[in-house]
């Protein structure tokens, strides 16, 4: 709560008041009575009473970690000073409590986390053969425990933006047992190589539907792809067109280039006549770019 004076009160220039009688309404009562009381008569009458204490929060407006001792009777604040020296430890947990309200989105969720975590939870749905307990990588999982997982990383970071410096594939892989790594690379693979020796990312943001996103003439010559989740959930091939749209999904590749084929080449040829669009796939060279290279 809160307590004002009157406008123009010669009491309003006092550092500290005591008041004796308000209206004691709503969130900022009104002051009726009170005296003006010095920082030595406090110390002198509350001296048992006051505390020193450090505090460590976030400085939304500095945008920044801010570490103060300050000196309190209760909760009155009666002085503040910086702190030069922050305490690791005390700043860390403040960058957590600041990240899990921002609901982590100040970490650096690149390609390379974002297809962790999601891998993670693909073996957690799906893998169900072996012993291994996988972890909970769900958002909302790792928000409410990011303070098991995110301290040891930040120590003598100050800022939001310092949080960008981390490498949170690493943070997250980390948390991984040595076996859990192995399995999760075996079961869900992070990519594949297509015939033109590109190492595509594959996509588990759908557990269920794991997909290979791959540009159609680089897959040329080749009738089918691995099965992931060992051998037991098919990807789902987004082929995409030059431009990166998909072109055609499918999951029978082989069956693509002898029923689909012609018809998205026609299409495709309009769209984009400098490419390379051969009568027959199955025979043609794959290629990442336009044309394949002369020999």
């Amino acid at each position: 709560r809160g307590a004002s004076l009157d406008v123009g009160d010669k009491l309003s220039e006092a550092p500290f008041i005591v008041v004796a009688d308000l209206d004691g309404k709503g969130r900022d009562a009104r002051i009726y009575r009170a005296a003006a009381i010095s920082r030595a008569q406090l110390l002198d009458q509350f001296n048992e009473r006051i505390t020193v204490q450090e505090r460590v929060f976030w400085d939304e407006e500095k945008d920044r970690i801010q570490a103060l001792e300050e000196e309190h009777i209760g909760a009155l604040v009666l002085s503040s000073r910086k702190l030069e020296t922050l305490p690791k430890e005390k700043i860390a947990q403040a960058l957590c409590e600041v990240v899990q309200k921002r609901e982590l989105r100040d970490l650096p969720w690149n390609k390379a986390a974002t297809a962790l975590v999601d891998r993670v939870n693909f073996a957690r749905k799906h893998d169900t053969d072996t012993d291994i307990d996988w972890p909970d990588y769900s958002k909302s999982e790792l928000q409410s425990t990011v303070y098991n997982w995110l301290p040891p990383y930040i120590s003598g970071l100050e800022k939001l933006d310092d949080l960008q410096s981390l490498n949170l594939e690493n943070i997250l892989k980390s948390n991984l047992s040595w076996d859990q790594q192995q399995r999760l690379d075996e079961f869900a693979p992070p990519f594949v190589t297509v015939p033109t020796g590109s190492k595509i990312r594959l996509d588990y943001s759908n557990p269920d539907i794991p997909v290979l996103p791959v540009r159609l003439q680089e897959m040329f010559g080749q009738e089918a792809v691995d099965a992931v989740a060992g051998g037991q959930i098919p990807l789902t091939v987004h082929l995409l067109s030059p431009a990166g749209r998909p072109a055609q999904i499918t999951k029978d590749l082989k069956g693509f280039w002898e029923n689909s084929y012609e018809a998205v080449k026609k299409d495709l040829r309009g769209q984009y006549p400098k490419h390379y669009w051969p009568d027959d796939p199955l025979q043609a060279e794959p290629t990442a770019r336009a044309k394949p290279r002369k020999r």
